[in-house]
């Protein structure tokens, strides 16, 4: 939704969901200076610093604006003329046609 994260990987694939938040759709940034433990808390200090770096200054803006564009994308993509509605549409024609083409062949 336009939205940049606040990356803080704990379990499984959160670390590279993270990472392509990151470093490769360039919408988010990572909690600084937090290892994975269970048993450490984390102070909210470093919390609103993480919070303060996405929502002031020119990295926040770069981020919401990438975030932006992202959120411009899908939208487009998904409709009516968009690349995932007509790839959708093309597999429901396909898996259609190979079910009749299937009947025809076991009558």
């Amino acid at each position: 939704m336009g939205i940049p994260i606040l990356g803080w990987p704990y379990f499984c694939d959160q670390f590279l969901d993270c990472r392509f938040c990151k470093d490769v759709w360039k919408i988010g940034i990572d909690l600084e200076g937090v290892d994975v433990d269970e048993n450490v808390v984390i102070k909210s200090e470093k919390i609103e610093k993480g919070v303060r770096r996405l929502m002031e200054g020119k990295e926040a803006q770069e981020l919401r604006k990438r975030g932006m564009e992202l959120k411009e994308a899908a939208f487009k993509a998904v409709g009516e003329t968009g690349s995932s509605f007509m790839n959708l549409n093309r597999f429901i024609h396909d898996m259609t046609q190979l079910s009749k083409s299937a009947s025809v062949r076991s009558a």
